[in-house]
């Protein structure tokens, strides 16, 4: 049963960015250096060798490999594809005619060679005949190896599927069941993220850097994550995946912090290259949808009209919020600063396109959407052009506060606290029992945002509404008697929270610039400290957990350390 799995989700890669993808984790477990990968050479001619590796070959002898990769239409070898353009033939003679040097690799040229001809299909029998011919003329000293859908099976099974998933039954049933329920809405993937912890409690002893438990580790959520992207895309859902990238790199990032890894190079290394999985599958999300959301009400659903008055809000920050943190992501890699200034400048101007051509933005039901709401005035702030950029965010919070104002006139409902979903659309056209607005963090977040603007106007809309409504106003600060860093990255912090209760507003702005002080010192991440603070976005993000009082600091930051003023 097991191997029928394998051999289906084998047969059904492409070559690019599928079975190229996963064929070197194979190689990897198997004790193969890669040399080099399809993603080294995109775009330039690669004469039969898709992957370069060294390895011991069957006999134990220490080998230079050539791998040729196909898939999709050209997976099985038949008159067709044996002699056709850049077919069987002509890859296997460009692969043997074709020298490839590496001087980094002590010994690389003289290395006996081997090379191997991978395709998740078959030989057809009539073809047979003449491949035996070709193989036989072409390679009289035996170096040729054809590595066949039953191959890879066997291969797969053994070395990654064996050996870092299905070590025991649990795993096996965990990973049937996430595949499943990919298409199930409802869904939390509650499998995927007993697997994926699974996968990383079997590092038994941290203390033991064991290469060898390592790869493992790495290949196993890399191949979960790959194996979900497929079937996402084979579904042409990509969703699932999206949400289960974001699992697997918030897991295998809380890992890392727990031992202590971030300073260790191996580790980092593949962890990228889990993240970087993370961003094709992102790219491939929003390469598909960006173009329509940006498009007038592109983000409504037009089946679901009963319904949107709810989800197109929720749909439309959830959006926004994952953009962001893709874009961020993506320009921590970019150390040419003229190029990292182009992408945020064409960056900042899809975001704004998507604002103002989907009024879904307008209506904050949730009071966790100060979420989204603060990555979009950090990434605008931060990386505005001029006065229009930020004259573009007033306009905005405009519509903002007076359609909470709105509601609350129309239903008698603020923001719900919790950011509860359920109870939001029981609350479509009265207030269910259980929605909670009786106090709010985000309404001190948008005084906060009215004193950047140093906007009297909307500072008395807020303080009216919190006059009439008796709203609690709060503040929220993370405790300091827990590893909040290590948290952040495994759940909602709700729990681990020191909330700050009847917070009362002046009726002069200037008052409340005075009077609201953020007693609090900034936490040293060690996240930030290795490069990779994105990361905190994504946490804040999946977990909805309300953003810490020095991420979007207007002035009202004042620390512990420093003596209060009497």
């Amino acid at each position: 049963m097991r191997n029928i799995i394998v051999r289906e989700y084998l047969e059904s890669l492409n070559e690019t960015n599928e079975l190229d993808y996963i064929f070197p984790l194979l190689l990897e477990c198997m004790g193969f250096r890669i040399v080099s990968t399809p993603k080294n050479s995109r775009g330039q001619s690669q004469y039969g060798k898709d992957v370069i590796a060294v390895g011991k070959d069957s006999a134990g002898v220490m080998s230079r490999f050539y791998f040729e990769l196909k898939g999709n239409a050209a997976k099985d070898i038949n008159d067709r594809t044996f002699f056709e353009k850049d077919g069987f033939r002509d890859s296997i003679l460009a692969a043997k005619d074709t020298a490839y040097n590496d001087s980094s690799i002590p010994e690389f040229d003289s290395l006996p060679l081997r090379i191997v001809f991978v395709h998740n299909g078959l030989l057809m029998e009539n073809t047979r005949p003449t491949y035996d011919g070709f193989i036989k003329r072409e390679f009289p000293e035996n170096n040729f190896e054809r590595w066949d859908i039953n191959k890879l099976t066997s291969l797969f099974s053994d070395y990654l599927f064996s050996e870092c998933l299905f070590t025991d039954e649990e795993s096996y049933k965990l990973f049937k069941k996430t595949l499943v329920l990919l298409e199930v809405r409802s869904s939390e993937f509650e499998d995927l993220s007993l697997l994926l912890d699974k996968q990383l409690s079997k590092f038994s002893n941290p203390s033991i850097h064991k290469a060898r438990e390592i790869s493992n580790t790495f290949s196993s959520v890399k191949l979960i994550t790959a194996v979900i992207y497929s079937f996402a895309k084979n579904e042409e859902n990509l969703y699932p995946a999206k949400v289960c990238s974001d699992m697997a790199i918030l897991k295998t990032w809380a890992w890392i912090l727990k031992n202590k890894f971030e300073g260790k190079k191996t580790i980092i290394e593949r962890f990228n290259g889990l993240l970087f999985l993370q961003f094709r599958i992102y790219q491939d999300y929003y390469e598909r949808t960006l173009p329509i959301a940006m498009q007038a009400k592109g983000l409504y659903d037009i089946t679901n009209v009963g319904g949107e008055r709810v989800c197109y809000p929720l749909r439309c920050f959830d959006y926004l919020a994952s953009l962001i943190y893709l874009y961020e992501a993506m320009n921590a890699f970019v150390h040419d600063k003229e190029k990292r200034h182009n992408n945020y400048q064409i960056q900042r101007e899809q975001i704004k396109q998507l604002l103002e051509h989907n009024s879904g933005f307008d209506s904050v039901m949730l009071d966790t959407q100060s979420i989204p709401l603060l990555l979009l005035f950090h990434f605008v702030v931060c990386h505005k052009e001029n006065d229009d950029d930020v004259q573009f965010l007033f306009d905005y919070m405009i519509r903002v506060i007076e359609n909470i104002i709105l509601r609350y006139h129309q239903q008698g409902m603020l923001p719900e606290l919790y950011g509860n979903r359920i109870e939001l659309a029981k609350s479509l056209h009265n207030k269910s029992d259980h929605y909670q607005d009786e106090s709010s963090l985000l309404l001190v977040t948008l005084c906060e945002i009215c004193s950047f603007f140093q906007s009297q106007q909307l500072y008395e809309l807020i303080y009216n509404l919190v006059k009439e409504s008796k709203v609690n106003l709060q503040v929220a600060y993370p405790c300091d008697d827990v590893d909040i860093e290590q948290l952040l990255f495994e759940a909602n912090l709700s729990e681990n929270l020191c909330v700050e209760t009847s917070i009362k507003l002046p009726e002069e702005l200037s008052e409340f610039d005075r009077q609201l002080k953020k007693r609090y010192n900034p936490i040293p991440y060690r996240t930030d400290a290795v490069g990779y603070g994105f990361l905190r976005l994504l946490a804040h993000v999946h977990f909805q957990s309300d953003m810490f009082p020095d991420f979007f600091n207007v002035g009202f930051l004042e620390r512990l350390d420093h003596p209060s003023p009497q």
